[in-house]
């Protein structure tokens, strides 16, 4: 599709920045995310790493500290 694998983690975080973006309704939103995973999957590993970089997006950010 265009992207190095090692990119996937950074892909599906942008997708979801994107999409938060939109304000699309809640049936819109679930189509355009279903295509998106169809093509899109993330192994188990990945998916801990995009929910790390989260963490560390929403901090850097905003600049709250997410208590454990």
């Amino acid at each position: 599709m265009g992207y190095d694998h090692s990119e996937k983690v950074r892909i599906k975080f942008e997708f979801s920045r994107m999409l938060l973006t939109l304000e699309l309704d809640p049936a819109r939103q679930e189509l355009v995310t279903g295509i998106f995973e169809k093509y899109h999957t993330l192994s188990e590993t990945e998916e801990q790493e995009l929910k790390v970089y989260l963490k560390g997006s929403f901090r850097k950010h905003c600049g709250f500290f997410i208590l454990k």
